[in-house]
């Protein structure tokens, strides 16, 4: 069984399409309308469709007047709405949704192979810039169609910062115990005064620091994951050049090697900041959150504070306020 799933933005809202003719319950179609209204449109409608392989000519005549059935009844009841028709044609004979729909299909490179198989019908294509072939997702072997407006309203820009790290190798980790035992120390226990021998041990850790271990440079985005490592976006980066180039071989290989490594790294993250947060008594956490950040209907007094638990052991209340602050930096 084939399943058609459409993901949206969730700062989009928008709802399923149910249609009312029965003939197209049997296909892999699934409409949905957005709540907003572009100009000059007054809707958007879009519409995913999956024709199988399989599907014999009668078939395929019947899943083409379907789709033309169910346009029509959608432009009756929303008059000058933008349509968009995506999805996996494969051998589908498209040329109905041309002549009697009025759509244009604008994709016009290969997206599998040497063979244009997804494809996207319209009738704004005046509103859209040309479709852009990415790279598949995961281990699929159909490539991504990014379509965007011509002239949009501003978004909200990703933060992007360069940091500076040190990398500790354990090499670099003996080369750091080395320099540190070669300090003279004695001459900082001979100190009288405690100022004197904070600055000596300051000074000189700093500068073998310095010394020893070396620095990279990392540039970090605000919209990264949080398990999301440098060496890991040097991986995407190279598989992108390798689909640019058409290097397949390359490709593949860099391409399983990110899903491995994207696995281990979320995994890891969950080993080490979400696991251990099971312990803890969420119900009871996010009962008195909500209280203190006034999202309850109850009301906030004394008793709402009582046993409570962080890490499985009892919160006094005079901690509080440290304990939310420590386990929400935790989580962040």
């Amino acid at each position: 069984m084939v399943l058609v799933v459409e993901y949206v933005c969730q700062s989009v809202q928008c709802h399923k399409v149910v249609l009312d003719i029965d003939e197209c319950n049997e296909f892999e179609i699934l409409w949905v309308l957005p709540r907003q209204l572009p100009r000059p449109l007054s809707c958007l409608l879009f519409a995913v469709v999956y024709c199988p392989p399989s599907y014999d000519a009668a078939t395929k005549n019947k899943l083409s007047s379907c789709i033309i059935k169910s346009c029509d009844d959608l432009l009756r009841k929303y008059p000058c709405a933008g349509v968009f028709i995506v999805g996996d044609f494969n051998t589908l004979q498209t040329n109905s949704c041309n002549k009697h729909l009025n759509l244009v299909q604008i994709v016009k490179t290969s997206t599998r192979g040497k063979h244009i198989l997804d494809e996207i019908f319209t009738n704004c294509s005046s509103l859209y810039t040309s479709p852009v072939i990415l790279t598949p997702v995961g281990k699929l072997d159909h490539n991504c169609v990014l379509v965007t407006p011509r002239s949009h309203s501003e978004y909200v820009t990703a933060r992007k910062k360069v940091v500076t790290r040190q990398r500790l190798t354990p090499a670099v980790l003996d080369s750091l115990t080395t320099a540190v035992n070669n300090i003279h120390w004695q001459d900082m226990y001979a100190m009288d005064d405690c100022r004197d021998q904070a600055n000596f041990f300051y000074n000189h850790m700093n500068c073998v620091i310095n010394e020893t271990v070396p620095k990279y440079t990392v540039k970090l985005s605000s919209t990264d994951r949080p398990w999301i490592t440098p060496y890991f976006k040097s991986l995407i980066a190279k598989r992108g050049r390798a689909f640019a180039q058409g290097n397949l071989a390359l490709f593949r290989n860099l391409r399983n090697r990110v899903n491995r490594v994207r696995k281990s790294l979320q995994r890891q993250f969950f080993l080490d900041r979400v696991e251990k947060l099971k312990s803890d008594n969420p119900s009871c956490w996010w009962k008195n959150i909500k209280c203190i950040c006034r999202f309850a209907r109850c009301k906030t007094d004394n008793s709402n504070f009582d046993n409570m638990l962080y890490k499985a052991a009892p919160v006094d209340k005079s901690v509080l306020a440290d304990t939310v602050n420590m386990h929400l930096c935790e989580v962040t």
